[in-house]
């Protein structure tokens, strides 16, 4: 076998039901496409966050803030 390609084989369990979702959602793009595109919305590569469009972005940043006031205030009691 040759060099790793950068990817990290799963096998994933799903119900039917979702799995027919996903596959409407991905329409001509696989549905392994779709569930890769739905991950990289909720787990963003922080260190590229540039990269991404300005909307995301700002919902990132405004994200970000909130943790942190969280995490003031828990550190403050």
């Amino acid at each position: 076998m040759s060099g790793h390609d950068g990817y990290t084989r799963y096998t994933l369990r799903i119900p039917d039901a979702l799995y027919e979702r996903v596959k409407s959602a991905a329409g001509e793009k696989s549905v392994n496409a779709e569930i890769v595109a739905t991950l990289e919305k909720f787990y963003p590569d922080i260190d590229h966050i540039d990269d991404r469009p300005e909307q995301d972005r700002m919902k990132f940043n405004y994200i970000l803030q909130e943790m942190k006031k969280l995490l003031d205030e828990y550190s403050e009691d």
